[in-house]
Formats: C-alpha cells, sequence, structure tokens
C-alpha cells in the first residue's frame, strides 16, 4: 500500500511538470536550409549551450528553452558562430525569430522584454558607430558631445523601465573593454537605484544578485573618491553642474569665505517657502559679509525648475543636472531628504546643518562661520 502511495504521488509530480508552461523559440533563418542552430543562455559572465537544433529546407527551427519562473534568461541564436538574435525570456513564453544568416534586419514577436532588448542593442550599436566615426575624424568634442548624449538616454532609460530586466545590459555598456559608458563613481547611484527596483520584481533572479554586488563595488569606490576628495587640496567634494544659463558652474571656483550648499526641489512646495522664507532673508543679510549660496536643484524637468528660480529671482549660484532624484550630486554628498545645507568654510566642508526649519535656526547656524 505504501509504494503505491509513492507511485501516486511520483505520478502527481510529473503530471504537474507537464503541465508547466514552457519557453518556445521557433524562427526562420533564411538561407539556413537544413542547417545547425545553437541556443545558448547568459550565465552572468559566460555563455552555456542549452540546445543545437537543425533547421528544415525552409531553414525553420524549434526548441523549448528551459526558464524557471521569476528567473527571466538571457538567451542567444546563433548560425555557424555568428550570433543572430539576443532574447530576453521568461516562463511560458512563445517567441518567433525571423531573420538571414548574418542577422540583419531580425523579427522579434512574441517577447515585449526581447524586443525591448533588441532596441537597446541597436541604440547602443548606432551610438558607438557615431561616437568611433567622431573620434576617427579627430572631431573629439562632437564625440563628447555624442558620448554625453548617449549617457543621458541611458540613465533616462533606466530610470523610465525600473521592473524591466534590460536595464541590466544598458548598465553595463562599454565603448570597448576598458571604457564603459557608466564609468564615474558616482554612477554608483544609477545601479543602487536599478538594484532596488528590480530586486522587488526578480529577487532570485542570478543577474540581480550580480548586479547588487556590483552596485556594492562601485558604492566602496564612491566612498574612497569622496574620502580622497575630502583629503584634498579643496577639502570638500568638489560639483560641477550646469547654471541657469546653461554654463558648467564648479562649486570649487566659488570664491567665497562661506559657501552654502543647498539641495531642493523646485517643484515642491516646501523648497520654494524656504527659498523666500529662510535662504533669501540671510543672503540678503550676509552676502556683503562673505557669503555665497551654490543651490542644486532636483528635478527632472529643467523647465520647472528655472521656472522657480526665475520667478523667486533667486540672486545666488543655481545649477540643475536634469537628472532628479537619480542625480550623482545627491550620492555625492550622501543627501537623502531635502532641503540639505552643507557649509563650506574657507575651503573647508564643516559639515550639515541639521535644523534648516526657520529662519531663526539657520542664521544661528551660518553666522558661527562668519568672522
Amino acid at each position: 500500500m505504501k509504494n503505491v502511495k509513492i507511485i501516486a504521488i511520483l505520478l502527481g509530480c510529473l503530471a504537474l511538470s507537464s503541465c508547466a508552461p514552457k519557453t518556445r523559440v521557433e524562427g526562420t533563418i533564411d538561407g539556413a536550409a537544413k542547417g545547425k542552430v545553437a541556443i545558448w543562455k547568459l550565465n552572468v559572465n559566460n555563455l552555456a549551450l542549452v540546445d543545437t537544433v537543425k533547421t528544415d529546407a525552409a531553414g525553420r527551427f524549434r526548441c523549448n528553452v528551459p526558464v524557471t519562473e521569476g528567473q527571466p534568461e538571457f538567451v542567444y541564436v546563433s548560425y555557424n558562430g555568428r550570433q543572430l538574435a539576443e532574447l530576453l525570456l521568461e516562463t511560458g513564453d512563445r517567441v518567433s525569430v525571423r531573420t538571414d544568416t548574418l542577422g540583419s534586419a531580425c523579427e522579434i514577436t512574441g517577447s515585449e522584454e526581447s524586443v525591448r532588448l533588441q532596441q537597446v542593442n541597436a541604440d547602443f550599436a548606432a551610438f558607438r558607430k557615431r561616437f568611433e566615426d567622431l573620434a576617427a575624424a579627430g572631431d573629439n568634442s562632437a564625440a563628447v558631445q555624442e558620448y554625453v548624449r548617449h549617457y543621458r538616454a541611458c540613465v533616462k532609460y533606466v530610470m523610465e523601465n525600473p521592473s524591466s530586466l534590460t536595464v541590466i545590459p544598458v548598465l553595463y555598456q562599454k565603448l570597448d573593454a576598458s571604457t564603459p559608458v557608466f564609468s564615474q563613481p558616482t554612477d554608483a547611484l544609477h545601479f543602487r537605484n536599478a538594484y532596488e527596483a528590480l530586486a522587488e520584481v526578480y529577487p532570485e533572479s542570478r543577474f540581480v544578485k550580480a548586479l547588487k554586488k556590483e552596485t556594492e563595488t562601485r558604492e566602496q569606490n564612491l566612498a574612497l573618491v569622496n574620502r580622497i576628495g575630502m583629503a584634498g587640496e579643496s577639502g570638500f567634494l568638489d560639483l560641477s553642474v550646469n547654471d541657469i544659463n546653461g554654463r558648467r558652474a564648479l562649486l570649487s571656483e566659488v570664491k567665497a569665505p562661506l559657501v552654502l550648499v543647498c539641495f531642493w526641489n523646485a517643484v515642491d512646495a516646501g523648497g520654494k517657502i524656504f527659498n523666500t522664507e529662510v535662504l533669501l532673508p540671510i543672503y540678503e543679510e550676509l552676502h556683503p559679509r562673505g557669503l555665497e549660496i551654490y543651490s542644486v536643484g532636483i528635478n527632472a524637468n529643467k523647465a520647472d525648475w528655472a521656472a522657480t528660480v526665475n520667478g523667486q529671482k533667486l540672486p545666488w549660484i543655481n545649477v540643475n543636472d536634469g537628472l532628479g532624484t537619480s542625480s550623482p550630486t545627491l550620492a555625492s554628498y550622501n543627501v537623502e531628504t531635502l532641503p540639505a545645507v552643507f557649509v563650506i568654510a574657507d575651503g573647508d566642508l564643516k559639515g550639515r546643518i541639521e535644523d534648516v526649519s526657520s529662519l531663526a535656526a539657520l542664521r544661528r547656524e551660518v553666522r558661527k562661520y562668519l568672522k
């Protein structure tokens, strides 16, 4: 009787597994009659062969790909050693690929994530060609501008697609083996935001776990850079952001015995009140005695920020990089709440002023640093 129960349980497991949704890839490769197609999957740092299937006389092929629920796979279709298509598959996907033996004009249907990934790869390939052409022509200025444009587009993509694993290859894009697109220490903030968003959707994904390790490594590097910067000649971490007129404004070039570095949100009512009722009276009173303000707007919409700056007629240095809450300036000064005010006196960072709730409180703190 016991053996009968065990057999019944095993049969039940087999029945469940047979009902589990399968992930299928099928397609047609023009010019690949009766050839062999290799299906690979990415194991973070290397590729593993999943299957090798034959095409029929019309170049058609079909195969099943093992994909665990909640753990999407990056899958590659190749023919004669040439990659023809890159897919991002979830459990139960039915994907169709139509291409030729060169991988040109590849059409993918049945997987929104795969279509997104295809566009990401196409955008990067187009950028890299433009960049390399400009560099080869000796137009370094235009090449830099092209890089900045692409970098900002990547940041925007990561921010706008927080639950898509396609942000991972975006974060890891490289111009060559030693030149990543996300090359600044402060890019650790973008990695952190991407990891935290993806971990909520795909907590078991090995790609998300690898992203966590990369994030932690980048955050350690950022902390080291900050410590080195603090120990440098300036005594504080420099900021270089465009001002209201589109010109680069370096914090280190502000020549004043006392500088307040302020972070605020231009569309937040509290930020606007802070400007008019706290900062402006202090500036009018103490600017003649050597006070300057370097104000960092944390807004992705620079038009909204500029409208507030102009509308309030703010007389100090106003900057904004247009990256909103993903701005690396926040990570540089470890800002988590707004408004935030830091004091730089005689070229040294004295720290953050904790109480900025009122004019009296901020005036009291600022006056400590004026001789």
